[in-house]
């Protein structure tokens, strides 16, 4: 994420960064650098962060009633509540699952488990629901309409037994608890409950929520390390009007926050300052390494042995990320270590006359080159070039011509002379605009997630520019439909998860015009899953951009899979479509579309580590997906150059010989 922010007239400026998902969702946590402007002092021009929050439980729900989902039936209230299709009400996930399977379920995974349609419940699953609370988990029971006495026995270690149902009558809750803070903003009142589970609460356990006489509706107490919540009727409407009402998402919220443990804090910030020891700790309860290896930002590593169940590390002089590993792999660290900046920015001054040529990071490639060779002036020579050619012309002119016309030429001579000097010096400057002959990875900003991979781009030019012989530019370049610079290069990239908005007519007739002159133009899913909003936009799109084109599955021997490496098909980070497909138009592939993650395989985090895993081939799937991008890149710039039956003959021997 990137953000700017301009420091008004003596004072500071607050910029707010969302960071993106974390990598992995049982363990969120973040490590990077936000970077300032820079000045005549630029040690701490970057700040660097490394931070840990909880994982917010996941939910799963077990039903046993075929027609737990049927309108007006508790499973039908709870999937509305947990958000169906669209995103969740009570501030968690669920799972849905019915009971007779619940030894499928990794339980790991969870953090509560609501039993909400409790009856004859499958053999060992009482005990696995009082083993899973007396663990550390949540556990809430709703009896389901069908239910008896009998059918709850078994749940002998919850907080209080089921008695038989009867009839009741009387409006409102009484909420105590975190159910009373959760309906803080609503009226109870107006719920009328027709019939309920008698309960009798057991010695040490708390009604947190009563009826309108008195008589307990929903009671909590602790189990082991975890907590059980019993609730005295179900959700399905026959019974009360509770998951009609507008509060019934904040009350499964409620119920489900009294059911979790509180869990221990694990939120946290690491972070020291340059010259401060770094220290890991482990508590009694958790099994402490031999040593850990510690990884400066200059990409040592140096062993420290753990003793006292406490590990220092003392190396600290540079600012940077500092990873710690517990040996043998497994759990790991990552602290932050800046410069003190309690004294605020050192030098906002810039430097008057510095004695370097400064260049930013992405620059650093171009900027040695342009020392090294000078800069680029082609474009310019080919204008003075063909200023001089049109001057010879009229110089070549006879003689006699000037005498027998009058002294002043033409104006339809001159007019075409002076359109001929204004093309040729046109030209020059669009050839410099091009920067030369550097190939120029070209980014279509299109809907609110089109850059979900900000640094893979310069990861593949990079690599491009080591192996082939084209000069690659180090730093993108970003563009909309109706940028200029849009026409500046034959490749075009848009990536995203969600649908990003409808093309305007106009759109539209732009991007045509950049197809029609040559353009080729990468369009990818990174959601790396089924078929999703990315999926529909790119298809509806298509019909309406090249009606005449059919977008359709590229065979394995098409051109793309050979323009640089011999591929038996495209590779991603993911493995959900295994095939690209592509729209031809006059004989060549102008828009290729991928659903695969292919640039999600190159992204790194601020470590050089590959952002995100690779599945299910791993590391050599990695490879392959890098092999895939840059056969796209070679396809845009030479078409269908290695179609040519100069290359069959050779191109089939390495195939045949491929492993």
């Amino acid at each position: 994420a990137a953000a700017r922010a301009a420091p008004p007239e003596g004072g500071e400026a607050r910029v707010e960064l969302a960071l993106p998902p974390a990598a992995d969702p049982a363990a969120p946590s973040w490590s990077g650098r936000v970077s300032a402007r820079p000045d005549a002092f630029s040690g701490d021009d970057d700040f660097w962060f490394s931070l840990r929050h909880r994982a917010a439980p996941r939910v799963l729900v077990l039903h046993g009633d075929p027609e737990f989902f049927r309108a007006g039936r508790g499973g039908w209230f709870l999937r509305e509540a947990f958000g169906g299709a669209r995103s969740t009400l009570v501030g968690r996930e669920a799972d849905f699952l019915d009971s007779a399977r619940w030894e499928e379920a990794d339980w790991r995974r969870y953090g509560a488990v609501l039993l909400a349609d409790a009856r004859r419940l499958p053999y060992g699953l009482p005990a696995r629901l009082g083993a899973f609370a007396a663990a550390g988990g949540g556990v809430w029971l709703v009896p389901g309409a069908k239910a008896s006495p009998a059918d709850l026995a078994a749940l002998s270690w919850a907080p209080a037994r089921f008695g038989a149902p009867r009839d009741a009558a009387e409006k409102g809750l009484r909420p105590d608890g975190a159910f009373a803070a959760a309906l803080a903003g609503f009226d109870p009142s107006g719920a009328a409950v027709d019939r309920l589970f008698e309960l009798t609460p057991s010695p040490g356990a708390r009604t947190v929520v009563s009826d309108g006489a008195g008589r307990p509706l929903v009671v909590a107490a602790g189990h082991g390390r975890g907590r059980v919540v019993v609730s005295a009727l179900p959700f399905d409407i026959e019974w009360s009007n509770l998951a009609a009402k507008p509060f019934f998402a904040a009350f499964v919220e409620a119920g489900l926050s009294e059911a979790l443990a509180p869990a221990a804090a694990a939120d946290g910030v690491f972070s020291a300052r340059v010259g401060e020891p770094l220290l890991w700790a482990w508590g009694e309860d958790e099994a402490a390494p031999g040593r850990v290896w510690a990884r400066g930002p200059d990409g040592r590593r140096t062993a420290v042995e753990v003793r006292g169940r406490r590990a220092v590390f003392t190396a600290t002089e540079e600012p940077g990320l500092y990873e710690l590993a517990a040996e043998g792999g497994g759990a790991r660290r990552v602290f932050a270590v800046n410069l003190d900046r309690s004294r605020g920015e050192s030098d906002l001054t810039p430097h008057p006359d510095p004695p370097w040529t400064a260049y930013g990071p992405d620059a650093l490639a171009d900027g040695f080159v342009a020392q090294v060779y000078g800069q680029d002036r082609k474009g310019w020579a080919l204008g003075a070039a063909g200023l001089l050619l049109a001057l010879e012309m009229l110089l070549a002119l006879p003689l006699a011509a000037y005498a027998r016309r009058p002294a002043r030429p033409s104006p339809g001579k001159a007019a075409a002379v002076a359109g001929l000097l204004a093309l040729l010096t046109a030209a020059a400057g669009v050839a410099s605009a091009q920067q030369g002959d550097r190939f120029v990875w070209t980014q279509w900003r299109h809907g609110a997630e089109w850059d979900p991979y900000p640094d893979a781009a310069d990861e593949l030019t990079t690599w491009l520019g080591q192996i082939t012989s084209v000069r690659a530019s180090t730093k993108r370049r970003t563009v909309t439909l109706s940028d200029p610079a849009l026409f500046s290069s034959t490749f075009l990239y848009l990536s995203g998860r969600g649908a990003p908005p409808d093309l305007t007519d106009e759109e539209l007739r732009r991007l045509r015009q950049f197809l029609s002159g040559g353009g080729f133009l990468w369009l990818e899913d990174a959601g790396g899953g089924p078929p999703g909003g990315f999926d529909r936009w790119t298809r509806r799109q298509l019909s309406r951009l090249l009606p005449e084109g059919e977008l359709k599955v590229l065979p394995a021997d098409h051109v793309l899979y050979r323009t640089f490496f011999l591929l038996r098909g495209p590779s991603g980070r993911v493995r959900v479509a295994g095939s690209a497909e592509g729209v031809e138009w006059d004989g060549r592939l102008a828009v290729l579309y991928t659903r695969d993650d292919v640039m999600g395989a190159l992204a790194k985090d601020a470590l050089g580590r590959p952002l995100k895993a690779v599945t299910p081939g791993g590391e050599a799937q990695r490879e392959q997906a890098r092999r895939t991008a840059l056969n796209i890149v070679m396809y845009a710039l030479t078409g269908s150059y290695k179609a040519d039956a100069v290359h069959q003959r050779a191109i089939l021997d390495k195939l045949g010989a491929a492993p």
